[in-house]
């Protein structure tokens, strides 16, 4: 076919299409392009905060599966917890707490316990096999009680003879990573204390694990103290205010299947918000630990 043919029929093809209907004009392609970006500007943030929420809400859920949050109730754990308060308050809440249920719970670690119709939180101070003591000493110039521990695996390393020449040394608490409250107001009142052998023991603890000597293990050092071993599968636990607390002097040693986990975030105020930014704030030093190792 001639090529004059050719052009004659595609020219009568383009013929029948407007100029609008091939959008490719200089303005049509930026206001293309107008769209496109604003398509992106709205729908990356979208994807970003869909894929935050997704990430948020997975996260949640396995926390709440591993963590228990409870609110820190009177003056027991002073000044570790609830510092506002006064000593004898017994009902008050400024502080709250997420508990890690999977964690192994370690000397020292703060803990709350199911205690029959209520929750407590208190220091464990001595282990399944460790044995303790509470008896009056010197701090500062000042009479107050002193808890003396034994550790398990010192305890087993000692010879008999080592045994027999024990000599006491009251544990350090009120240093380090907490501090006791009440160490010196806790011998004033009179009704505190008993004697026992020339020994001022603190009269709670000596009435719950001393008097029926036979239904515990216990160890005398050379000085004449009295330890009481923790039973297996039992932790003794006490207050920080030590003066102003109920705890294992009054109820015994606690079962391990009572204690619900180890304290493992503070949250300085109970409302959602702060809770919230309490356990970010958690995640991150944690992060931050991780990578200054």
């Amino acid at each position: 076919m001639p090529a004059d043919s050719t052009n004659k029929i595609r020219e009568k093809k383009l013929s029948r299409f407007d100029n609008n209907f091939i959008q490719n004009t200089k303005r049509d392609i930026k206001n293309e392009k107008n769209k496109l970006n604003l398509f992106w500007f709205w729908s990356i943030p979208l994807y970003i905060i869909l894929i935050f929420f997704f990430i948020f809400f997975t996260w949640y859920t396995v926390f709440t599966t591993t963590h228990s949050y409870y609110l820190v109730q009177g003056a027991s754990m002073k000044n570790t917890y609830n510092s506002e308060i006064d000593d004898t308050d017994k009902k008050s809440v400024v502080d709250a707490v997420y508990v890690n249920k999977n964690d192994k719970v370690e000397i020292f670690d703060v803990v709350v316990i199911d205690n029959s119709s209520d929750s407590i939180i208190k220091r464990v101070v001595g282990q399944a096999g460790d044995y303790v003591s509470i008896v009056a000493g010197e701090y500062d110039g000042v009479n107050c009680f002193y808890l003396y521990r034994i550790s398990a695996k010192k305890f087993e390393s000692m010879s008999t003879e080592e045994k027999a020449n024990y000599v006491d040394t009251a544990l350090v608490e009120d240093s380090g990573s907490y501090r006791i409250k009440s160490y010196k107001d806790w011998l004033s009142n009179t009704y505190t204390k008993i004697e026992h052998d020339g020994i001022t023991y603190e009269k709670k603890f000596y009435d719950r694990f001393l008097e029926d000597q036979s239904k515990y293990d216990y160890f005398k050092s050379n000085a004449g103290i009295i330890y009481v071993k923790v039973p297996t599968g039992k932790v003794f636990c006490l207050g920080d205010n030590r003066a102003h607390s109920q705890d294992s002097r009054y109820d015994g040693f606690y079962d391990l299947k009572q204690v619900v986990g180890r304290v493992e975030i503070v949250i300085y105020n109970q409302n959602f918000g702060n809770r919230f930014w309490g356990v970010i704030k958690y995640y991150f030093a944690e992060i931050e630990k991780f990578f200054a190792r």
